[in-house]
């Protein structure tokens, strides 16, 4: 098993921001994002598990406000069961509340936290060769990351993966 923790302090500059009420890009001087991440993962017999939370704080540093559509926590697991040539398993994701601009009304609005499920599965054809499947969200969640634009629905892609020696 592997666990970590880390701290994180980022500042930026001239960040560009679009203002919707007033159809204009504009600066944001200096931004400063602080977080913290936890991170656990290991193998239990055949089961790959992972899984990690983070906090962040992103502040307009000229405002004191917290910057548009960025979540305050996310947390993410994943299981995977390998058997030989097989692996297959999943993926769940939370993502929380942000605030936007409404692109409608150009209001202050909250944006709803979401969850998405991802399947996947592949099989090693040959020592160079495997076929591989996903499913991206898998329950076909509506949710946005930013107002007034839709996200990719459920989503199937299956694939070969080639490694050259």
């Amino acid at each position: 098993w592997r666990v970590r923790a880390a701290t994180y302090i980022t500042d930026s500059r001239d960040l560009i921001a679009y203002d919707p009420s007033t159809f204009r890009v504009e600066n944001i001087a200096r931004a400063r994002s602080t977080g913290l991440e936890l991170t656990a993962a290991g193998q239990v017999g055949p089961w790959a598990l992972g899984a990690n939370a983070s906090w962040v704080r992103p502040i307009n540093q000229d405002t004191d406000e917290r910057l548009a559509r960025r979540a305050p926590w996310s947390i993410n697991g994943s299981a995977f069961y390998e058997a030989g040539r097989w692996r297959a398993g999943g993926e769940l994701s939370y993502v929380g509340p942000r605030w936007d601009s409404d692109i409608n009304t150009f209001e202050r609005i909250s944006l709803d936290p979401y969850v998405l499920v991802r399947m996947a599965g592949s099989v090693q054809i040959t020592p160079q060769l495997a076929l591989t499947a996903r499913v991206e969200n898998l329950f076909d969640e509506k949710y946005q990351l930013i107002s007034g634009y839709n996200p990719q629905p459920r989503t199937v892609l299956a694939g070969l993966v080639l490694r050259l020696p």
